[in-house]
């Protein structure tokens, strides 16, 4: 059976209800995980044309492209945020060649395989793989239905969906760090800390989990203050008067030249893009935002 009817006969999993999107995981298999969990990622996502042929697959392959250039931005945003709750450090990058692996960091690969038309839109088949680039090894394949019927929009909710679907696959195959306990002590020493921040204290001008008291945030820029709170410490967020934000988590800078204290890295970071002055809002577990 070709590829096409096998994920034909797949589609049956997926909801078809007018002017709605749906994804599913219809396979999934671990390859050589050997001993390797992921605690840190990088994912790279292939752009691929679609071919077409005939005036159906010519159709299948437009809305196809057209659904992905819509879908991609809020998938590089959401992802890290998803897999950030985790606590799994995740980044994502647009092209084969786009980054190269950081040391300890697995890959996943993600890349669109087929379009095909159905009952009131289209279908998309998405592959992932995981590798792991120190051993040369796959570790785990997957293929993912991105159905798009009628109206439907692939946003940040559906990039969300797509993101815990992969997630919760790669737990399910055991992929995924479990929550290290502390190193013993040596020779009587206690376990060397990591680094932390100063202490930074409340300004008092609101609860850390009150979301509706942030200031200048839209809907989205709350959902992602609520992944942050979730984030592990260090970390920290910034707003600007425009209702941009920034947010960092953890010690490590993703570029090499941004300050390893995240409070100065969300500030930088903000500023660099939305060329205002912008004001931290959170840090840690204290609200630090003065009017």
């Amino acid at each position: 059976m070709s590829l096409a009817r096998r994920l034909l006969a797949l589609l049956l999993v997926l909801p078809v209800l007018a002017g709605c999107v749906a994804s599913h995981v219809v396979s999934s298999r671990t390859v050589d995980a050997g001993t390797a969990t992921v605690d840190r990622l990088l994912v790279i996502y292939e752009p691929r044309v679609f071919r077409g042929g005939t005036p159906n697959q010519e159709m299948a392959a437009s809305m196809g492209a057209s659904t992905l250039a819509e879908l991609v931005p809020h998938l590089q945003a959401r992802l890290p945020v998803v897999f950030g709750a985790r606590g799994i450090p995740t980044r994502m990058v647009s092209g084969a060649t786009a980054a190269q692996p950081e040391p300890g960091e697995k890959v996943l690969r993600l890349w669109p395989e087929l379009v095909f038309a159905s009952t009131g839109g289209h279908t998309i088949a998405m592959r992932a793989v995981l590798e792991d680039p120190a051993r040369g090894a796959t570790m785990w394949v997957g293929r993912l239905l991105l159905g798009n019927n009628g109206l439907g929009k692939f946003d940040d909710p559906g990039a969300d969906k797509i993101s815990a679907q992969l997630l919760e696959q790669m737990q399910r195959q055991s992929l995924l760090a479990r929550q290290r306990a502390p190193a013993p002590a040596v020779h009587g020493l206690a376990p060397a800390a990591a680094p932390a921040m100063p202490a930074v204290p409340a300004s008092g001008f609101a609860q850390l989990d009150d979301i509706d008291a942030i200031p200048y945030l839209n809907d989205r820029g709350r959902q992602v203050y609520r992944d942050w709170l979730q984030m592990p410490a260090p970390r920290a967020f910034a707003l600007s008067p425009d209702g941009h934000y920034s947010f960092t988590s953890g010690l490590r800078p993703r570029e090499a030249n941004d300050p390893s204290d995240p409070t100065e890295r969300a500030l930088a970071v903000r500023e660099r893009a939305a060329k205002v002055t912008c004001k931290l809002y959170a840090v840690n577990g204290a609200v630090v935002w003065v009017k």
